[in-house]
């Protein structure tokens, strides 16, 4: 209690009452909060004694907000990994690994933690990361072990919970696609049979996860060693698929951003077929759900 005492006495009046509105419900408060924190610890480095590399507002912020992405109070999950976002990018001598390390040791589950508890830890894990890859410094690790341990954590994670699924695939295809081939390379054996071993398709995650995969790797998961997008494959996994990502609405399934991003990628043939298979025939021309669906995919 006293060294917490002594702590806040070293820190700016200022920055505390931050905390608390980077949680609000609006967003553009959030957003403001975010800034004029990020302003006020710059002020704190320039004070710093030469043989000092961190003020103890900036030492303390890395500290509330990786327990910060683990509160569901409010906006607070949102506003805190925006905050740790941006002091990822404006303080680049604080490393990923840290980063990781810390966020591992607060989201540890416990024995007998469970319901709401349990929920808020997982989701602080992977909101950690989504500020991590935001930063735009996962070049810094790419091909390290901090890289195979953040794929294998989301690996761990995904299917843990049916509320983590789409969140974690969404994450893990968003690293594995904006990472180059050449430094996936020893991960590659490991996100194959992922991919083979749990592709379901009655899950719009773990069909869009091994397209992506098909993609990045110039593998065919589908029957006759094809693509799961080729046109004798298509009917295989969409007819569930839309039937699935349809009941997300009003907003559009996560998973579409990332078939979308591969076609985009692709062959003009297996774009149109899947253009003509998925989109026209199950979706254009059926019910008004799913010619909703079609005007937010297009």
């Amino acid at each position: 209690f006293y060294f917490i005492l002594i702590l806040f006495e070293n820190m700016s009046s200022e920055i505390l009452p931050l905390f608390w509105s980077l949680a609000s419900l609006d967003k553009s408060e959030r957003i403001k909060s975010c800034e004029e924190l990020m302003r006020l610890l710059h002020v704190s480095q320039e004070g710093l004694e030469p043989e000092e590399t961190q003020s103890s507002d900036l030492s303390y912020t890395v500290k509330r907000l990786v327990k910060g992405v683990c509160s569901s109070r409010e906006g607070a999950r949102q506003g805190f990994s925006l905050a740790l976002t941006e002091l990822l990018i404006n303080f680049p001598f604080i490393t990923l690994q840290e980063i990781f390390d810390k966020i591992m040791e607060v989201t540890e589950v416990k024995r007998g933690v469970k319901g709401q508890e349990e929920r808020d830890l997982y989701f602080g894990r992977i909101f950690a990361i989504i500020s991590m890859k935001r930063s735009n410094r996962f070049k810094e690790i790419t091909g390290t072990p901090l890289f195979v341990s953040i794929i294998s954590q989301l690996q761990e994670l995904t299917p843990k919970k049916a509320y983590l699924h789409e969140i974690g695939y969404d994450v893990m295809m968003d690293i594995i696609y904006d990472t180059p081939e050449s430094e996936l390379s020893s991960l590659s054996s490991q996100l194959q049979s992922y991919a083979i071993e749990n592709f379901q398709p009655t899950s719009p995650d773990t069909v869009a996860f091994s397209i992506v995969i098909e993609k990045k790797f110039g593998v065919n998961f589908g029957s006759n060693q094809k693509s799961l997008l080729h046109g004798s494959n298509i009917a295989s996994w969409s007819n569930s698929y839309v039937t699935k990502t349809v009941q997300s609405q009003p907003q559009l399934h996560s998973s579409w951003a990332h078939i979308l991003k591969v076609l985009r990628d692709s062959s003009l043939g297996q774009f149109k077929d899947t253009w003509k298979n998925v989109i026209n025939k199950l979706l254009v021309n059926t019910s008004k759900e799913k010619q909703y669906e079609a005007l937010s995919v297009t």
